[in-house]
């Protein structure tokens, strides 16, 4: 009899916790940025939901915030992160360290308003220097189908 059905995967997408910059409402991108108090006491709440829901493998951003919320995790999983660059935030470019407040000042009218705007339209908006919304989604997808690849028999 042929196999029907597949075994299927389940890809839990979480955030880092919280850091100081989050809390003044100031961009990060690929800045290093550790995570608060706050931060470190989400990561526990989340370890615990985690742990019950018997995750195998733990993939994360290499940013510092991420490893930081990442070991949290896997020290009450037992597992050991894996770390990706690839699925890194957005980098800002040029609006890296300002606060939200100031962007539009710094990038004209209404800027903030069409980046955090989930039209299609928008995809391809980029701070200066930094990466389009449509050029972080297919970095993170082409990561994920990666580390799918690599650890299919474990996910």
């Amino acid at each position: 009899m042929k196999e029907i059905f597949k075994k299927s995967n389940v890809i839990y997408v979480f955030r880092h916790g919280e850091t100081d910059w989050n809390r003044e409402g100031r961009l990060q991108g690929h800045l290093e940025i550790s995570i608060n108090k706050q931060g470190k006491l989400q990561s526990k709440s989340l370890a615990l939901i985690l742990k019950r829901l018997g995750i195998e493998v733990l993939l994360s951003s290499d940013l510092k915030r991420a490893q930081e919320t990442s070991q949290i995790i896997s020290d009450e999983l037992n597992l050991n992160p894996i770390f990706n660059p690839g699925f890194r935030e957005v980098f800002l470019g040029d609006g890296q360290g300002k606060l939200i407040n100031e962007v539009d000042f710094y990038f004209g009218k209404n800027f903030w308003k069409k980046w955090n705007n989930h039209d299609p339209l928008y995809d391809t908006l980029r701070f200066p220097n930094g990466e389009s919304k449509q050029e972080t989604d297919i970095r993170v997808h082409l990561s994920l189908i990666h580390m799918i690849n690599l650890f299919s028999n474990q996910i």
